[in-house]
């Protein structure tokens, strides 16, 4: 139990340092907050995306949301693992370190994976919009992973996993 806790809240400070890194310079600053850890969506009350494997979709998001200064009203979600206001490319398998990522995206779990049951969804509530990845495996392993990014109209973002 112990290491399974250890190896939640390292995935946690990774993906909190991706998130800071995943930015372009600017006035707006992020808080991280602690949340019981929780799902909020399933498969079958959420809008699949089929992507398969190394795709992209550009999702109209339904409301303004400002990152770092700029204003969008749209993502790129990727099969990969997360969701990018900068570009369509899915970012797999190119072994670069985190320094070499690309800006203005959330990376919620970042690696090559692959799913053939819908993955990722999405819904849209009242100022807010769910994504996620259920159930995907990670190429080239056992592992897999349900986990959700989700963007607020007031700025805010959850990561759930």
């Amino acid at each position: 139990m112990l290491t399974a806790a250890l190896t939640q809240n390292k995935r946690l400070i990774s993906l909190l340092a991706a998130l800071l890194v995943s930015t372009s310079a600017a006035a707006q600053t992020y808080e991280p907050v602690l949340v019981t850890p929780q799902i909020l969506g399933a498969p079958t009350t959420m809008t699949p995306l089929n992507l398969g494997d190394d795709n992209t979709r550009n999702v109209a998001l339904g409301f303004e949301f400002e990152y770092w200064g700029q204003t969008f009203t749209d993502v790129w979600v990727s099969s990969n693992g997360f969701v990018s206001f900068q570009s369509g490319n899915h970012l797999c398998c190119n072994g670069q370190p985190i320094e070499m990522a690309q800006r203005n995206t959330i990376y919620a779990y970042w690696s090559d994976l692959i799913s053939y049951t819908g993955n990722p969804y999405y819904r849209r509530d009242d100022g807010s919009i769910l994504f996620g990845w259920y159930g995907v495996n990670e190429y080239g392993t056992n592992n897999r992973s349900t986990f959700e990014i989700g963007l607020f109209a007031n700025g805010d973002i959850q990561l759930n996993w």
